[in-house]
């Protein structure tokens, strides 16, 4: 499964048919059709600015937490891609 999200928290692609939302800040919650909590999560930013990302299980157990951030280090909302491997 994967899901494509930009800054704001709009998913633009996906697969597996997930949610999305801007949470606060920097922080992104996305949410698929199945318990993901056994998965492995990759995220990577997609941006022309250098950012980086964290992923980290989510509040439901169907849902992974994205944390991004810019070049510095700071939280900043950026646009990222999702890859969720059962």
């Amino acid at each position: 499964m994967w899901a494509v999200v930009d800054e704001e928290g709009n998913l633009t692609r996906s697969s597996g048919e997930p949610t999305s939302e801007l949470i606060e800040g920097s922080e992104f919650e996305v949410v698929f059709t199945k318990d993901v909590t056994a998965c492995s999560y990759q995220a990577t930013v997609e941006s022309t600015t250098p950012g980086f990302a964290s992923v980290a299980s989510g509040a439901l157990e169907d849902g992974v937490r994205v944390f991004t951030a810019n070049a510095e280090g700071e939280g900043e909302a950026l646009p990222f891609h999702l890859a969720v491997f059962c």
